[in-house]
């Protein structure tokens, strides 16, 4: 068995925060459409 955790990457700036992984799959219908390439 595998075991993934997917966290987001956060930025913190002095204007405010910015999602640095906001682009990246998460959902396991799309991780496992990407996996199957």
């Amino acid at each position: 068995n595998i075991g993934i955790r997917i966290e987001d990457d956060v930025l913190i700036t002095e204007d405010g925060a910015i999602n640095l992984s906001k682009d990246i799959i998460k959902e396991i219908k799309d991780i496992e459409k990407f996996m199957a390439k």
